[in-house]
């Protein structure tokens, strides 16, 4: 049986173990690479001794995922693989540990299609175990009653670990016609309401991606999603990067949220998350667009706006320090921008290579002493 949830790993996570030799320690490594893309990665780890006599080593680093372009999902299984050599040459055995990216918390059925008038295919947001979808039923209009499957396969497996096997798309199966040959081919999610996935045959547990989050039943609504953006009005300096933070919710699951700002488009395939622009190079008000797309069978769309004032225009500074200061004593240095302070582009100031304190407004002071 697959674990029921895959630990998570990130970029930036401790990677830390214990390893022991009667000789010594001579170097560990570890080898991380994704399922789904065959990319790889190694690093050596950093011992806390080594050598001859290094019998209880400490190995540590970070995590360095490698790198994939434009993967179909985010939720992604990697294979984390520990190696050991001591002193002598004898290499250890490996040990590997399965960890899943987990940064889609919201996984939906994006499509049910009728591939015959008796079955249909099942597309999954995020990958999940093939042993993990063992049920499904639902109401349907065409067929006038609750349809349950008779059986349920992959339509191809993205990968295996320990001889379990991973995918997204699934065939489903059931004993007798449930749609007409002209909806055949089609998504037939609007002919379809209260439909369950579970992972059991005897009692309705939902089905869950590989970092055990549960799948979002496809839902058909009008509703619009909700979408909070911030900072709704920022003030930024010429050509400088401009970032902002979207959170989107819907009870039918975020497929997406696009922002745009100065000519570029930025798309998130998820519910939360930042997104950095570079603003204008003249000075002026400008808008960035932001649209959450939700999962419903129809689509449903939410806009929002934000408010860029760029402000391209070198800030002058006036400078209030007493007439007479003593050798080796520390003084106030007090400075007026002419922008008002962190708001309107001022990032930093800095006095004799003192950085000063924001203060209010438009005021720093910084502590000086000179010698």
């Amino acid at each position: 049986m697959p674990p029921a949830v895959v630990p998570s790993i990130a970029n930036g996570d401790a990677l830390t173990f214990a390893v022991k030799d009667d000789a010594g320690v001579n170097n560990v490594t570890a080898n991380i690479s994704d399922l789904f893309y065959g990319n790889t990665k190694d690093q050596a780890l950093t011992l806390s001794s080594t050598g001859i006599g290094a019998f209880n080593v400490n190995a540590t680093d970070t995590v360095a995922l490698p790198s994939i372009f434009a993967p179909q999902f985010q939720n992604l299984p990697y294979v984390l693989t520990i190696n050991a050599e001591d002193v002598a040459g004898h290499v250890a055995t490996e040990v590997k540990r399965l960890f899943v990216t987990n940064t889609d918390h919201s996984p939906y059925v994006s499509k049910i299609i009728a591939v015959a008038k008796n079955e249909a295919l099942v597309r999954l947001t995020e990958p999940m175990w093939v042993e993990g979808f063992k049920l499904f039923t639902a109401n349907s209009t065409t067929y006038g009653g609750t349809i349950t499957s008779t059986n349920i396969a992959p339509v191809s497996v993205l990968a295996s670990y320990n001889g379990n096997d991973m995918a997204n798309e699934f065939y489903v199966t059931f004993g007798y016609d449930v749609w007409t040959d002209s909806q055949v081919g089609q998504d037939v999610r609007t002919d379809l309401t209260s439909v369950m996935m579970s992972s059991t045959t005897t009692s309705y547990a939902p089905i869950v991606d590989l970092a055990g989050n549960p799948f979002i039943m496809p839902v058909n609504t009008t509703t619009p999603p909700t979408l909070f953006v911030t900072p709704a009005s920022t003030t930024t300096g010429k050509g400088w990067p401009v970032t902002f933070t979207v959170d989107a919710t819907s009870q039918a699951g975020i497929e997406k949220i696009v922002g745009q700002f100065n000519g570029q488009t930025v798309v998130l395939n998820s519910a939360s998350g930042t997104m950095t622009f570079t603003a204008q190079t003249v000075t002026g008000t400008y808008t960035a667009s932001f649209t959450a797309y939700d999962g419903s069978v129809n689509q449903n769309t939410t806009t929002q706006t934000a408010i860029v004032h760029v402000n391209a225009t070198v800030p002058t500074i006036a400078l209030d320090v007493p007439a007479t200061v003593t050798s080796g004593v520390a003084f106030t240095a007090t400075v007026t921008t002419s922008a008002i302070g962190i708001n309107n582009g001022i990032s930093e100031v800095t006095v004799n290579g003192v950085t000063a304190n924001h203060i209010t407004g438009n005021q720093w002071v910084a502590s000086i002493v000179l010698n």
